[in-house]
């Protein structure tokens, strides 16, 4: 990737950015979007957490002469905690739990950001997630704006209730809401930069597109705007043409990021009957290297250890998909009616995990579920409950021309501010 090349002249230049959204879910639309681009002859550059992340997606891209990544050093991520001091109810809970409440940690990122814009000096910005670039290219430059639901708010205040076990949202949220906002506010005015009338403003533009099924956009209720379909959904009409061959194997998303996965994966690795197809990012290397010494036993199911992420048309290959719960894996695998056991920790994991078993199309393990100390024992019931699942979001995805038509709504608006 040549640093040179995004500046090129006569070039036109967009900067891809997201903050907050450290997984391939939040990553893999913005990577959509700038293959189209690119082959129309653009210079794309990427601000994200990291360039590993980016490769593993697009590894043909390492050495593109239209593409550029910078690592943005990020706010701190947020995992769902027990503690009664981290409870989560809105996404306020989320991006205080990320550092936006800290004036010094704003004023630090918004002045990284700041140089980052006039050095690149982008035609237009595309962020998901971003709060921070959304903020400082305000006013300077055209922002587009992707989301999946839950990373990209209705336009109101207080922020609505997020998580779905609590019955109503606490004065103390509201209270943490618009301490958030002030803070938020002043390292703004402080930078000469506009000031936002509410949170959902640092996450929002004039042009937004909230990319997700509406069963799985945690915010319906509260909703005004239209939605699109992900962009990231595989064929479907490649999915049906597959979903009645025979499924002999299973697929699991192992992560070391999921603090008890290690225990699950050891857990089925004595109850299940098939083979598995196991993949683990490549940066993650204890995962790795806990999986390489499982599978060198010759005692597991273990089929393949992947190097590299399955497309996601190939799920519908597999007779079941044992992940964390991510929405890009969710979405592709109800699509093409491949059932899944989930274990969700993050709130945005456990939101979908709620969605997809109320439509009966997954089954999900909580955490507290793994730690019981007969969960061994109870693990069979549960594949047998996830391999009876037969429901997919057929009423809410029909063709390939949709998908298609989503894609070309959001790149015909990024083609207006650079014509």
């Amino acid at each position: 990737m040549a640093l040179e090349s995004f500046t090129a002249a006569g070039s036109r230049r967009i900067l891809f950015a997201t903050e907050l959204g450290v997984g391939s879910g939040h990553l893999a639309p913005l990577c959509e979007l700038a293959d189209s681009l690119l082959q129309e002859g653009h210079h794309c550059r990427f601000v994200i957490p990291s360039e590993q992340g980016l490769l593993r997606l697009r590894p043909e891209w390492e050495s593109h002469p239209q593409i550029t990544v910078r690592e943005f050093s990020g706010w701190q991520p947020i995992i769902r905690q027990s503690s009664p001091d981290s409870r989560t109810f809105s996404l306020a809970d989320v991006l205080v739990a990320g550092e936006l409440a800290q004036s010094e940690a704003v004023a630090s990122k918004l002045s990284w950001l700041l140089t980052e814009l006039a050095e690149s000096q982008p035609d237009v910005v595309v962020a998901e997630f971003a709060p921070g670039i959304t903020a400082v290219s305000r006013a300077r430059v055209p922002v587009v704006t992707l989301g999946t639901g839950y990373s990209l708010p209705p336009d109101m205040s207080p922020l609505p209730l997020l998580a779905f076990w609590e019955r109503e949202l606490p004065q103390s949220t509201v209270a943490k809401e618009m301490r958030l906002l002030d803070t938020l506010n002043h390292v703004l005015l402080e930078f000469g930069l506009e000031s936002i009338p509410n949170v959902a403003s640092m996450l929002r533009s004039a042009d937004n597109f909230v990319c997700t099924f509406a069963c799985l956009d945690p915010y319906r209720k509260h909703r005004q705007e239209p939605l699109y379909l992900p962009l990231t959904l595989p064929d479907p009409s490649a999915a049906r043409e597959l979903q009645d061959t025979a499924k002999l194997r299973g697929f699991v998303y192992y992560s070391v990021k999921h603090p008890l996965f290690r225990s699950m994966l050891q857990a089925l690795l004595t109850q299940i009957a098939f083979p598995l197809d196991v993949y683990s990012p490549p940066y993650e290397r204890e995962a790795r290297q806990t999986l390489q010494s499982i599978s060198k036993t010759g005692r597991t199911p273990i089929h393949r250890i992947l190097e590299r992420p399955i497309p996601m048309g190939q799920l519908s290959s597999y007779c079941m998909c044992i992940h964390p719960g991510g929405l890009g894996v969710c979405t592709s695998s109800a699509v093409q009616n491949v059932p899944q056991l989930l274990t969700p920790i993050s709130l945005e994991s456990l939101l979908n995990a709620r969605a997809l078993y109320q439509l009966k199309a997954a089954w999900p393990l909580l955490p507290e579920q793994i730690l019981e100390s007969d969960f061994v024992s109870k693990l069979q019931g549960y594949l047998q409950r996830t391999a009876e699942i037969s429901v997919r979001l057929e009423s809410e995805f029909v063709t390939t021309e949709q998908v298609a038509t989503t894609k070309e709504i959001i790149l015909k608006r990024i083609r207006e501010f650079l014509s």
